[in-house]
């Protein structure tokens, strides 16, 4: 039996509960993700571990991915910087399986390229990794992997530190950060995350569009999937928040509460309707007492069949959708080398 994985529905902080298992040699030890484990050897010993990501598991990765965030080297020993680019794929995966319906339920691939003819003899049998929808538990999966998408670069240690910096940055680097965003992510990089993350909104929408919720009372609640996206970013703020008044825990390099409602603010401007959302639901946030609603008190249904062949989406479209006003402060900074008040200062990317 797998320990209880910490902070899974119902609050921020869980009681955790112990268990031993003793591994001898060439055993080895599969976990879920966000379970709080530590190694302890009775002889000197090599062990040897990896990650990987599962679909059925995304709520419990991204409370784990939260965690890290807030309390980094307190509860982890790795930022796991290289593994976004796996969780950047699987985002665009699922959003050509599911709402552009490149792939048959029977494993066909829908994309006949480049010959027609070829479509017949292309199975995939990755089709079996897509999320269900029409049930809960998936369903909450699919949202968890779409607020990962949205918010790929705030859950990014290397967001909230000056690309030319060292451990601490200087007062120009910490200015020339503030106003044009030149952060430790490459320009590669940030372009990846700006089309999944629009990627991840308009799928948002999908979902929205084509099931909906109803609670224990029988009762639909309109926009699930945005919702559990803004109350899950509410609930982020007032963690990080509360982590701050305890004593010897630090989150991410160089972030504090405030420089993590500023990139919050950049992809939520409060005049934006989705900024004037945010802030209605993370007023009522203290009393809700969770950060993403419990499968077991909803229901979902299915209110539109998805329809083949499905639009896709253009790279311009989605990366416009996902363009936040940090991206523009930096895309400015771009042209003048970041120079600021007279001082040049040349970045390479």
């Amino acid at each position: 039996m797998y320990p209880e994985p910490v902070c899974k529905y119902p609050a921020l902080w869980c009681l955790c509960f112990l268990t031993v298992i003793l591994i001898t040699i060439f055993m080895s030890r599969i976990m879920r993700p966000n379970t709080p484990h530590a190694v302890l050897t009775i002889e000197h010993s090599i062990c040897y571990g990896g990650h990987f990501y599962v679909m059925s598991c995304m709520t419990d990765t991204l409370f784990g991915m939260t965690h890290a965030f807030v309390a980094d080297s307190y509860i982890t020993n790795t930022h796991h910087t290289k593994s976004r680019l796996l969780l950047r794929r699987m985002v665009i995966f699922v959003y050509q399986g599911l709402v552009e319906q490149a792939l048959e339920d029977d494993g066909m691939c829908f994309y006949a390229k480049p010959l027609p003819v070829l479509s017949a003899f292309c199975l995939d049998p990755d089709v079996e990794h897509l999320p269900n929808p029409a049930k809960m538990d998936s369903l909450m999966d699919l949202i968890s992997l779409c607020i990962i998408g949205v918010l790929i670069n705030v859950l990014d240690f290397r967001t909230y530190t000056h690309r030319a910096a060292g451990e601490k940055m200087s007062e120009f680097e910490k200015e020339q950060l503030s106003r044009f965003d030149c952060n430790g992510l490459s320009l590669s990089e940030r372009q990846s995350c700006q089309y999944v993350r629009g990627l991840a909104l308009r799928m948002l929408e999908w979902i929205d569009h084509h099931y909906y919720v109803r609670d224990a009372n029988f009762e639909i609640v309109p926009g699930f999937a945005f919702d559990c996206l803004f109350t899950f970013v509410g609930g982020l703020k007032f963690y990080m928040r509360e982590a701050e008044r305890q004593e010897g825990i630090s989150g991410a390099p160089n972030c504090t509460s405030v420089s993590l409602a500023a990139q919050i603010e950049s992809l939520f401007p409060p005049d934006s309707p989705q900024g004037i959302i945010h802030s209605r639901v993370f007023k009522r946030l203290p009393h809700l007492g969770y950060i993403l609603p419990m499968p077991t008190e909803y229901t979902v249904i299915e209110s539109k069949k998805p329809g083949k062949p499905a639009f896709r989406i253009p790279l311009e479209e989605a990366m416009l959708l996902g363009e936040t006003e940090a991206d523009k402060r930096f895309k400015e900074g771009l042209k003048t080398n970041f120079a600021m008040e007279g001082i040049p200062f040349v970045l390479e990317f």
